[in-house]
Formats: structure tokens, sequence, C-alpha cells
């Protein structure tokens, strides 16, 4: 996950405003990485994303601005084929 973290970052945040380039960096470091950063991308599952948002219930803030960050890495990773297409375990996740 961390080589798919620092290739999201480097394509990815030139297109950031200052405030979006701090929170994306801080999603990244202390709530992607500590929790799935040992996982591969291609391993992340629906169920590893599910016990995540459930071990951040008590701040729901810090899920919510993480997810769509860790759905853009992993989309990232459909295109690098280090997912297979269209495996986006974040998709539709509430």
């Amino acid at each position: 996950m961390e080589h798919v973290a620092e290739e999201f970052v480097s394509l990815q945040s030139r297109h950031w405003k200052p405030r979006t380039h701090k929170r994306n960096l801080h999603a990244i470091k202390r709530q992607i990485q500590p929790v799935r950063g040992s996982l591969p991308v291609k391993d992340i599952a629906r169920s590893d994303i599910a016990r995540w948002r459930d071990g951040l219930a008590a701040r729901p803030g810090l899920f919510n601005c993480a997810l769509p960050v860790l759905s853009s890495m992993c989309k990232l990773a459909e295109t690098l084929k280090l997912r297979p297409k269209n495996s986006n375990p974040c998709r539709n996740v509430k």
C-alpha cells in the first residue's frame, strides 16, 4: 500500500489546493497507512474497509475524510493494474 500511496501523492497532489493537500496527506499518514499500510493493495477487501470504519466509529469524521482518499488510491491501483478492474473495495461504502 505504501507504494500506491507514494504514487498517488506524486501524481495527484499537483491538482490539489493547499488545504486539500494537507487533509489528504494527513488522512494517508494518520488513518490509511497505519491500518492498511502493511496490506498489499490487491488484498484489501470490502470486509477490511468495514472493520476500519467500525474501528473509527467513535470519530466518524476521520473515516469520512479518509475514505475518498483510499478510494482514489484503489482506483489508481486499478489503473496501474495492481488490482483487477472495478474491484475498488471502497465503492458504495456508507
